[in-house]
């Protein structure tokens, strides 16, 4: 009887669409090529999708992050195509109007998809679950913040994770409320052969709820190809009578709209035709800015981390969002509301590749040492903004990477996160193999 024997240990810290499909990638290699390995996805909030999550409260729903994604590039078709057989995605059909850009719509007349099962975490979800269903060497931990990683020591070169779970890890726990939680190790085992940070606060500073104390100089790598980053609020709203606007999503010029970029009709959606008609509402990149400006994401004083607070969100962004949409369309802002609430994501999406760096641009802006740019330029189709420049960053030597839209060397978005993810996965395989 032949014994297994571990050729490597891998963490994925992240379960949105980058950390997912790397996780479903390395088990669909080592699932064909009979390689020994542990893979464990680490993810913090109370669900997995991260910039692509959806909310479920009451008799609501929305997605609330990432609305659509484009298939553009060759190796995304055939990525696509695998999710269309399996019944994963679906082309989200359905009258798309307005006059701005959003990631192509309503211009450009390649398709974009959704998730065909409801809200667009099932994404990550299902391809998550199929590889933690067929190879009990993939775990996945839910509700796990990685606060440290930590060489081990000079003999053993492997990583330990420390962190917290529960309540303690989500991103609007009060800080007082998470600081009480002690840091814990996160697994008993020797440590891990590699790190894969999929969320580009990991390499914030140590204020930030997602700060993973990285070491410096990887650190640093990462800032300088991420540059800038361009925040976002989502506005989740349901009228107490169907608005009647009989179309999927609304882009808007931002030029004539005072805070809003978009919006989306979510029971347009496959999964969704069944609920009562419900909008997301997504703000320009300069409405982000001035919110953050106004309402910080760390205390000017002692340096904390400012959750976003639920009533602030629900009072203003969600208002200012709402009134605005509504007066887009022609509506009287008057018009009784059943649901209202908001959400902030502080790195949306990176900033346009041609202004990541540029410290000169005039639509910069530089807040607690984070810089934040809202200048805009076409999304669609997406494209590959560097010339031999990878789309991951990495370090082989000590075994830590990150991934994600963020360190892409393609135009901002979804797709630019899942090929990132994808030449990761190609990278590690190699490693692997050399170690078989």
């Amino acid at each position: 009887m032949s014994v297994e024997i571990l050729k490597m240990r891998i963490a994925i810290v992240g379960g949105g669409i980058s950390g997912s499909f790397l996780f479903h990638s390395l088990w669909r290699h080592l699932n064909k090529n009979n390689v020994v390995i542990e893979v464990h996805l680490y993810d913090q909030g109370r669900g997995v999708g991260g910039r692509s999550s959806s909310r479920y409260d009451q008799d609501f729903v929305f997605d609330h992050g990432a609305q659509f994604f484009r298939s553009d590039t060759s190796i995304m078709k055939g990525i696509c195509k695998s999710w269309l057989q399996k019944g994963l995605v679906s082309e989200w059909k359905g009258r798309h109007d307005g006059s701005g850009d959003f990631f192509g719509l309503p211009h450009q007349k390649d398709p974009v998809y959704v998730s065909a099962k409801g809200g667009m975490n099932n994404i990550p979800l299902e391809i998550i679950r199929e590889a933690v269903t067929l190879n009990s060497k993939f775990q996945f931990f839910q509700g796990i913040r990685v606060e440290s990683i930590q060489k081990r020591s000079n003999t053993n070169k492997k990583w330990a994770l420390m962190g917290k779970s529960g309540r303690a890890a989500f991103h609007d726990t009060p800080e007082e409320e998470s600081k009480a939680q002690k840091c814990v190790p996160l697994h008993d085992h020797d440590g891990y052969d590699i790190i894969v940070l999929t969320d580009i606060s990991s390499s914030f500073g140590n204020w930030h709820r997602a700060s993973a104390g990285v070491p410096p100089h990887f650190a640093e790598m990462v800032r300088k190809k991420a540059g800038s980053r361009i925040p976002l609020f989502s506005c989740m709203v349901s009228f107490k009578e169907p608005l009647n606007l009989s179309v999927s999503s609304i882009t808007f010029d931002t030029n004539k709209s005072s805070c809003v970029w978009f919006a989306s009709r979510t029971n347009s959606k496959p999964g969704f035709q069944d609920h009562r008609e419900s909008w997301t509402i997504i703000s320009t990149p300069e409405y982000g800015i001035q919110k953050i400006i106004e309402t910080p994401m760390q205390d000017i004083v002692t340096g904390a981390f400012l959750p976003q607070s639920p009533e602030y969100l629900r009072t203003v962004p969600g208002p200012e969002l709402c009134d605005e949409f509504l007066r887009l369309v022609g509506i009287s802002k008057d018009r009784e509301i059943a649901y209202l609430n908001a959400q902030r994501w502080g790195s949306a999406m990176p900033a346009m590749r041609h202004l990541a760096n540029d410290v000169n641009s005039p639509t910069r802006h530089t807040l607690a040492g984070v810089s934040y740019d809202s200048g805009l330029a076409p999304l669609a189709p997406t494209r590959q903004c560097g010339v031999d420049c990878p789309s991951f960053i990495g370090d082989d030597d000590i075994g830590l990477y990150q991934i994600g839209d963020m360190v892409s060397s393609y135009t901002p978005g979804y797709e630019g996160a899942v090929l990132s993810a994808a030449e990761a996965a190609d990278h590690l395989k190699t490693l692997i193999n050399k170690r078989g």
